[in-house]
């Protein structure tokens, strides 16, 4: 069972709302959090936490089937820091 299937039985059970109806507030919720995250670079849900884009740079590897020296490239990517209510679980 995905995250996604367990969040939305709580709000099923929680709210008395259907399967269908919970489903798809949990996919409007992390679709607000991705277009947002990307809009605003960071994103915070007060007792949860805070998602931010980072910029990786460019850095030296290796690819371990071959052991060949490789560069991989800069990227965005995402992180997440959690509230110091999940911090202290």
């Amino acid at each position: 069972m995905s995250a996604r299937d367990v969040l939305a039985a709580v709000i099923e059970k929680e709210t008395g709302c259907t399967k269908t109806a919970a489903k798809a507030t949990i996919g409007s919720l992390f679709e607000t959090i991705v277009k947002s995250t990307k809009k605003e670079g960071k994103i915070s849900l007060p007792g949860f936490g805070t998602f931010a884009v980072v910029k990786r740079a460019s850095r030296k590897g290796i690819n371990p089937k071959t052991g060949a020296k490789i560069t991989i490239k800069a990227r965005k990517s995402l992180r997440f820091k959690p509230a110091a209510t999940l911090r202290d679980l």
